[in-house]
């Protein structure tokens, strides 16, 4: 459902950040190849992150609401050349 919304993120130039469950990843990266996407260029370039949940929400075990909103505020902020919208 959202695979057009990713596809057309990509291709306009966005930073993707995508948080997986860890059994999630391997389907989703082949998703995205199949739907266009160059997976290895956009994590070798930053265009896409893959985070995998636990590290994400859970760093150190808990869930830290500040924590999360700085984490995403970082995410959000593109690659570290700010190259990507």
């Amino acid at each position: 459902m959202l695979m057009p919304f990713i596809t057309e993120g990509f291709a306009a130039g966005h930073k993707a950040v995508h948080i997986l469950r860890e059994d999630e990843i391997a389907q989703h990266v082949s998703t995205l190849e199949e739907e266009g996407v160059d997976v290895s260029t956009g994590l070798t370039t930053g265009q896409l992150e893959l985070r995998r949940n636990v590290d994400t929400y859970l760093v150190d075990g808990q869930f830290d609401q500040e924590r999360m909103l700085d984490s995403f505020e970082t995410m959000a902020g593109g690659a570290p050349t700010g190259s990507f919208r």
